[in-house]
């Protein structure tokens, strides 16, 4: 069975969910599935901003809100480690939460609280061991997921739209070129960076 059937009918079987005298009702249109992340144990969707969770071994399927767990609403994007089994979420306003395999909501609202002059939207997350290396309309910054906290925050003052990071370097796409800098390095200026022959978006 592929991925999109079992979204449509975990929907179709879906049912009402009771938190204290609130009844949560999944209001997915399927109009705007806009990404689908397949984990051992339960598939997650976001569609129309809001965020799912289908359950493999009893076929139910969780809708998030801000009264069942999440920090906030409007959700943009979603993304998953395989390795700690934890999924990040991140808000139209900057907001991050961390979901963990027991169902436990850790929030990280330092970003969407700091004021700055720069927009601060985040555009892509990779994880390397502990840490997720969130890149952002300023720079990048780097969450020590273990202790849902910002470890490491660099504003450059230019667009990250992508990273990602090993062991011992940080491949990091900006001014339309890949740059790249090693792990351990100081990158409080952008020359910790040295671009690459290869472009990028």
């Amino acid at each position: 069975m592929s991925i999109v059937a079992i979204v449509t009918l975990s929907w179709q079987g879906a049912s009402a969910q009771e938190v204290g005298n609130w009844d949560l009702y999944p209001i997915f249109s399927g109009e705007k599935l806009q990404k689908i992340i397949d984990t051992q144990n339960v598939v997650y969707y976001l569609s129309d901003n809001w965020l799912y969770a289908y359950d493999k071994s009893n076929d139910e399927t969780i809708y998030y809100t801000s009264i069942n767990g999440l920090s906030d609403t409007g959700v943009d994007n979603i993304f998953y480690n395989y390795d700690k089994q934890i999924l990040v979420v991140t808000y139209n306003n900057s907001n991050i939460d961390i979901i963990r395999s027991n169902g436990r909501v850790d929030n990280i609202p330092d970003l969407k609280n700091v004021i700055m002059a720069q927009e601060k939207g985040i555009n892509s997350v990779d994880f390397q061991d502990n840490y997720a290396y969130l890149t952002t309309d300023f720079g990048y910054v780097v969450v020590d997921c273990d202790k849902a906290v910002i470890k490491e925050s660099y504003n450059y003052g230019l667009k990250f739209t992508s990273m990602i990071a090993t062991s011992q370097y940080i491949y990091a796409t900006f001014s339309g070129k890949i740059n790249v800098s090693e792990i351990g390095a100081k990158h409080y200026d952008i020359s910790s960076f040295s671009a690459t022959n290869i472009t990028g978006n």
